[in-house]
């Protein structure tokens, strides 16, 4: 992300910025998720331009508000508290989401913190000088949590376009999602989002809507994707330096523009399958309804209505794509295989669909 003017994020119509820079008012306009993202500075990990429906997500960076910065001062108890620890014993979030307050706070144990208007169309995000990249935490945590308070469904999946569908990689942290992406897309198969993927029902069933534009993977995974498709990547070091970017134009398949309609999900799960194995078969309903929602964006930070509206969504998913479970071992597989086999079984189960 890098500095900008401090400009006060409008509430009504923007002229759309042009390519590269702000409008006007110097705002900057983003397109992900299906909204429009207006920020009165350039957010890197997210393509410049204005979706098509959707009333706008307003983010304001550093430039907050007396009133809004005094909101991250709350004497009470926060309402949740993550039972992760970051490397000094605190818990990597804690959130103030009282029923009767009009804006939500969430903190970071690093310093970055945001508060949230309770419709998600307005949020606020600041962090310490210390810290080297706050996207790591506006593209996760806080527009996740936005997402979800707009009443979106905004899974932990990635979403990868094979033929005219596309099929959602789920699965737990450091599975192999990002890293199996960058290999398909390499391959020719456009990525759709990456980490947070917001599905929404379709004409035809459920449909995914493009998310950020880049891939952020751990430096280890890029020896595997180089021995995958036999050729180095235009990589760069993420600027916190613990992970690596890979951005979807220098992958060799330009990430997919409009929403896409979701085709199947496939649940990775890393060290259940024999040494030298993959193994993809059908997944019971109800074991992915409990998958999706049990490993959604901000799924811990709901209230009971949320959490109504999520599972009616995750059900209505279930229901309409076809649901593979992925085994395989992780230190023997490699990442060119599970490609191979996501594909080889999209295309089976195309043909007898």
């Amino acid at each position: 992300m890098r500095a900008g003017g401090h400009a006060t994020v409008v509430t009504g119509a923007v002229d759309v910025a042009a390519p590269g820079g702000p409008d006007r008012a110097g705002v900057y306009a983003h397109s992900a998720f299906g909204y429009t993202i207006l920020s009165n500075q350039r957010i890197a990990g997210l393509r410049l331009g204005a979706a098509a429906h959707g009333r706008a997500i307003h983010v304001c960076l550093q430039d907050v508000p007396d009133a809004v910065r005094a909101r991250l001062i709350d004497p009470r108890p926060p309402s949740y508290v993550s039972a992760f620890r970051a490397p000094d014993g605190n818990a990597i979030l804690r959130a103030w989401m009282h029923p009767a307050d009009a804006f939500v706070v969430v903190r970071s144990w690093d310093g970055t913190a945001c508060v949230l208007d309770r419709a998600g169309d307005r949020l606020w995000l600041t962090w310490p000088e210390t810290i080297r990249d706050p996207e790591e935490f506006l593209l996760g945590p806080a527009l996740g949590f936005a997402l979800r308070l707009r009443g979106d469904l905004a899974l932990h999946a990635t979403a990868i376009l094979i033929g005219t569908r596309a099929v959602l990689l789920a699965g737990p942290s450091a599975s192999g999602k990002s890293t199996i992406a960058a290999v398909l897309s390499a391959e020719g198969h456009p990525v759709v989002g990456d980490d947070v993927s917001v599905v929404r029902k379709a004409a035809s069933g459920v449909a995914v809507e493009p998310g950020t534009r880049r891939l952020r993977l751990r430096p280890e995974s890029i020896s595997p994707i180089r021995r995958a498709i036999g050729r180095d990547l235009a990589w760069t070091a993420s600027p916190g330096g613990e992970c690596v970017d890979l951005w979807l134009e220098d992958l060799g398949a330009e990430q997919s523009s409009p929403a896409r309609d979701v085709a199947a999900i496939y649940f990775l799960e890393p060290d259940a399958g024999a040494a030298g194995e993959a193994i993809v078969d059908e997944m019971a309903r109800a074991d992915a309804l409990v998958a999706l929602v049990s490993d959604s964006w901000a799924t811990r930070l709901q209230d009971d209505a949320m959490r109504r509206r999520e599972f009616e969504s995750a059900a209505d998913v279930v229901a309409a794509v076809r649901l593979r479970r992925l085994r395989y071992s992780q230190t023997h597989v490699d990442v060119r295989a599970l490609a191979d086999v996501i594909v080889g079984d999209m295309n089976r189960q195309e043909v007898t669909s």
